[in-house]
């Protein structure tokens, strides 16, 4: 059995929380002392959190963040942002190419197109982004593009071309229907380099 720190879903006090292995799968238990027990699924298959837990992680581990921002007397899961309490630096980086979207999904976690803000910065805005992330040290290994939906831009192809000249593994979260329109369109963004589509 492994341990992990959680939070109650009720009051969200931090908890000690075990990481248990039943009938092939991974589970999350905890007890609050006002709230009760819970038990929640964290993995459907031992077989791939096992895999997981493989990779070298721990490089990303406790290097210097030098642009700390949050010292509140609240910290993790209370507060957010760059705190003591972050172990680890930027692991997949996503960047939301767009908040436009095709859809109007009641369910958007990216509350798109509804969200008022027009958000799409420029190409060589996000070439900065990347040469930014290709600087870090740790680098991260992959990059996520995201929106609203990222297929919308045209310049699409370009930019996963240029993070994948970077060496970023790359991935595309989409609802996929420029894609099943034109399924050319998979093909132009498997030869500039994409990795991964995330539906």
């Amino acid at each position: 059995m492994k341990k992990t720190d959680s939070i109650c879903p009720v009051c969200l006090r931090k908890l000690k929380t075990d990481i248990i292995f039943e009938d092939d799968k991974v589970f999350l238990q905890k007890n609050c002392e006002h709230h009760g027990g819970f038990k929640a699924l964290n993995w459907q298959s031992t077989k791939i959190y096992n895999f997981v837990e493989k990779f070298d992680y721990f490089k990303y581990f406790m290097k210097f963040n030098p642009n700390v921002k949050v010292n509140d007397f609240k910290k993790c899961p209370y507060a957010c942002g760059l705190c003591d309490e972050h172990l680890s630096k930027t692991v997949i980086a996503v960047i939301d190419l767009t908040k436009r979207c095709d859809l109007h999904c009641p369910i958007c976690f990216a509350n798109s197109p509804e969200n008022e803000t027009n958000y799409q910065p420029s190409k060589q805005e996000i070439f900065k982004m990347l040469s930014f992330l290709n600087k870090l040290d740790p680098r991260p290994p992959a990059v996520l593009f995201s929106g609203g939906e990222p297929l919308l831009r045209e310049d699409l192809c370009e930019i996963v071309r240029f993070a994948h000249d970077l060496g970023f593994l790359t991935i595309l979260a989409t609802n996929g229907l420029k894609i099943a329109q034109n399924p050319d369109l998979a093909a132009k963004l498997k030869k500039s380099g994409l990795n991964i589509v995330y539906l």
